[in-house]
């Protein structure tokens, strides 16, 4: 699925174009197109830490948890400026629940700071695997 979705990405550039992105939250923080904001973010993008010994050691105060976690590939930042990086996330439940856990998504993210690199989305979900993922 993943290079079904690589494949929709479209680039020409011209070499005058290139740059690289050195801060990536710079570019998270607020995307324009045609001079009109279409994503911003709604507080300070930051990257934190915890104590996971001390976070484990916590009673879970629901006795039933579901959860979500997101693994990206290695993202990368073309010469043409080009960024594009692929998530995949996964459902799990405490207790556990296999039918639940079974259930992802994958997404691509891309951006270019050129007008000139498109990508062709699509309209709502595509399936896969008997309808449990989506992309």
């Amino acid at each position: 699925k993943i290079s079904e979705l690589a494949k929709k990405i479209d680039r020409s550039f011209e070499s005058e174009e290139v740059k690289t992105a050195s801060d990536i939250y710079s570019l998270l923080e607020e995307l324009r197109l045609d001079g009109k904001v279409i994503l911003k973010a709604i507080d300070r993008l930051f990257r934190g830490i915890v104590r996971t010994q001390l976070m484990a050691q916590g009673d879970d105060p629901y006795p039933l948890t579901y959860a979500s976690d997101s693994g990206s590939t290695n993202p990368r930042t073309y010469d043409s400026g080009l960024f594009v990086d692929f998530c995949h996330c996964g459902l799990a439940a405490t207790p556990t629940n296999l039918d639940i856990q079974r259930f992802r998504t994958i997404v691509c993210a891309a951006y270019s700071s050129s007008q000139r690199v498109s990508m062709q989305a699509t309209q709502g979900w595509e399936t896969f695997d008997e309808g449990f993922g989506r992309a």
